[in-house]
């Protein structure tokens, strides 16, 4: 029974706390044969350190286990990048997407590649295959390469085309494609009411092209789809989509994992016990399990009964085990990896794809900022912080660095008395619907007014046509440069 237990530790990624390998890790290693391990900001504490551990959790594992661990996090750009705080950001998908030119995106991958390389991981969950086909999603809209199907397919192929020259892994996300929905799965059950028809060919379409690639993984989504899943189940946990769609029809023979089981878009329906074993049966090989591994022996035990009771196919698992086997011994270590050129990297790829990305949509120009323009913005997450400045926003660095004057976060227009100019800010914890209403007031005042969405587009849709808008596609210092140039030189009518 022990020998089978450890078997079974092969289809668990789980992820711990703090910088260095707990000890009740190990032991769950030595008495689970768990085999996989996700890692997050929590267990970064510098990439020397990060080197260190991963080589650690490899040996424990390979010594353990017999085969090596897949070591994996999520390293998108933009917002989603656990390294941001030791190389500095990078762009996110849409403003990748941006450019128009998706060799941007294959040399972003092959430099995510280089660096996780390096430091050990072999897994990158990314890139994100959704296509954002509701501009209301604002929870994962600059994830997203493009809005149009075929273009996240260019862009994320691109991306995975370069990450694997590296010698790592992708992990596409997240099946069968979440860009339609407004809510997060984080927090909620999502949903799509697309049709059939509609999921076919737009949402399933970059997913289809990443499969002829050969992605290395696909990962699932706590997503409900009525049109297509009857009894009403999630995508995570439905075999209509993982066996007969992905397996079947799709011809995909490589590994799948679930997001993670302890998201409430699953965790309110099933037990992590239960969500496991569904998942599996669905045709997933990994469940995921984020925050709490000491569950690791009880979600285990119940795989193994229902591999005993005939509720798991013995054959089905024994092919999942294949591919997991082949998918780990086809990723090489990081013994031999050089380290990365990461000061020359940024210049040669974050810094020509953002001054390409941050782009002003067409409008009536801007005249450019002075002392007479006024700056207003929301403070930001510190999630988001830009470069060591946590907490301010970036309405306040361009008034500090344009020379204007800022206002805070919800100024009246009286606060604009002898000014100009205006330049407005919004990102996700902003309120757009306020800042669009100050705008048209200020146009009435005869003020030249500039909207930037630190997001996506969506978030100035509500702003009058007489205010110039510009997208940043991510809110961090990379975005400043191009910014500032702007505020400087101004913007052109029509632009």
């Amino acid at each position: 029974m022990l020998e089978e237990m450890k078997r079974l530790g092969q289809h668990l990624v789980i992820g711990f706390e703090g910088i260095g390998v707990p000890e009740s890790i190990r032991k769950l290693v030595r008495e689970t044969g768990v085999g996989n391990i996700i890692l997050f900001r929590r267990n970064l504490e510098s990439l020397e350190q990060t080197r260190r551990m991963c080589m650690e959790i490899r040996k424990l594992i390979l010594e353990e286990t017999g085969l090596p661990p897949l070591i994996m996090l999520d390293e998108e750009g933009g917002s989603v990048s656990r390294l941001a705080p030791f190389r500095g950001h990078i762009p996110a998908a849409a403003a990748l997407g941006a450019t128009k030119d998706p060799e941007w995106a294959r040399r972003m991958g092959a430099q995510i590649g280089r660096e996780l390389r390096y430091l050990g991981i072999n897994l990158n969950l990314a890139p994100v295959m959704d296509t954002c086909t509701n501009v209301r999603n604002i929870v994962s809209g600059n994830r997203c390469f493009s809005s149009d199907p075929e273009e996240v397919a260019r862009f994320g192929c691109a991306f995975m085309e370069g990450v694997r020259r590296s010698g790592v892994g992708s992990c596409v996300k997240h099946f069968p494609g979440a860009g339609d929905t407004v809510t997060d799965s984080h927090l909620e059950l999502s949903r799509t009411d697309m049709s059939e028809e509609e999921i076919r060919t737009k949402a399933l379409l970059p997913f289809r092209a990443a499969v002829a690639q050969g992605a290395e993984a696909v990962m699932t989504a706590h997503l409900l789809v009525p049109s297509m899943v009857s009894p009403l189940v999630p995508a995570t946990v439905s075999r209509t989509f993982l066996t007969d769609i992905l397996r079947n029809e799709m011809g995909y023979d490589g590994v799948v994992t679930t997001d993670s089981l302890e998201m409430r878009g699953v965790s309110d329906m099933y037990s992590i016990e239960e969500s496991t074993v569904l998942a599996l049966k669905a045709g997933a090989d990994i469940g995921m399990v984020c925050q709490n591994p000491e569950k690791t022996p009880g979600i285990l035990e119940n795989v193994r009964k229902a591999l005993e009771e005939g509720r798991l196919n013995r054959e089905e698992m024994d092919r999942s085990m294949a591919r997991l086997r082949r998918l780990k011994l086809s990723l090489p270590g990081p013994e031999d990896a050089p380290e990365p050129d990461w000061a020359g990297d940024r210049e040669r790829n974050t810094v020509p794809v953002m001054e390409k990305a941050v782009i002003a949509l067409k409008g009536p120009g801007f005249p450019g900022a002075d002392e007479k323009t006024g700056f207003a913005g929301e403070e930001q997450n510190p999630l988001f912080r830009i470069g060591d400045k946590e907490g301010l926003n970036v309405a306040r660095v361009l008034s500090e660095e344009a020379g204007g004057k800022y206002l805070g976060s919800h100024p009246a227009a009286s606060d604009f008395e002898g000014l100009t100019a205006a330049v407005l800010c919004v990102n996700r914890f902003s309120d757009p619907a306020a800042l669009a209403d100050l705008a048209r007031e200020l146009v009435r005042r005869g003020l030249k007014v500039m909207a930037v969405s630190n997001h996506v587009p969506y978030m100035l849709e509500g702003f009058p046509k007489e205010v110039q808008g510009v997208v940043t596609w991510q809110c961090n210092d990379i975005v400043m440069p191009p910014l500032l140039r702007m505020m400087r030189e101004g913007v052109k009518a029509g632009s």
